[in-house]
């Protein structure tokens, strides 16, 4: 659990300084729109929300919520990725803003499910009865 806890927050860490700095790795070049250059930052994006949820969850039993959870943490990470982008270059396309609202939406549908099914609030507290 330990090893499972500390390789998520390195995932975490670094996604957020290559979501940040994408050039930091490999240097392709300047991009051709600022929509490409916002697409560059996404996957560190992806793998910082893998690393957030790797932290947040350590069993996956029941697999629903656990694939909840893997959803909504995945859309914080690209969300994370894709707003820093806008900010670092640039807010002209509608289309990002188009996938910012598709990711926030998706994110709300596996929080909401969470929610329901009364798990938002503490995944793995031992103390608390899973929801049937």
């Amino acid at each position: 659990m330990r090893v499972l806890r500390s390789l998520g927050l390195l995932l975490v860490v670094a996604g957020v300084v290559l979501a940040a700095a994408p050039t930091l790795i490999t240097d392709p070049g300047p991009a051709a729109t600022s929509f490409d250059a916002i697409e560059r930052r996404i996957p560190y994006g992806a793998i910082a929300g893998l690393g957030a949820f790797l932290v947040a969850r350590t069993r996956l039993k029941p697999l629903l919520t656990s694939l909840a959870w893997l959803v909504l943490w995945a859309m914080i990470g690209l969300l994370f990725a894709r707003v820093t982008g806008l900010a670092l270059d640039g807010a002209d396309s509608g289309k990002q803003w188009m996938w910012v609202g598709v990711e926030a939406a998706i994110g709300l549908v596996a929080g909401g499910y969470l929610w329901r099914r009364g798990t938002a609030d503490s995944a793995d507290s031992p103390t608390r009865e899973p929801a049937v």
